[in-house]
């Protein structure tokens, strides 16, 4: 997957995980909701805390 998105490297992860046993139902909706966040971010390259910090703030404000 060298060209895969953010959100397909989250569907990665939680095929794997479940595929362990675990059912993600909570954890799957936030990691798909920061994905998305990033990619109309346009970010690429490592996550950083500044981007995490901007989409639990976004996130935030939309729930007021």
């Amino acid at each position: 997957m060298s060209n895969a998105s953010i959100l397909d490297w989250v569907e990665e992860y939680l095929a794997f995980r479940r595929g362990l046993g675990f059912s993600l139902t909570t954890p799957a909706w936030y990691l798909r909701n920061f994905a998305r966040y990033a990619e109309q971010a346009r970010h690429r390259g490592p996550l950083t805390l500044d981007l995490v910090t901007r989409w639990a703030l976004a996130s935030r404000a939309r729930d007021h």
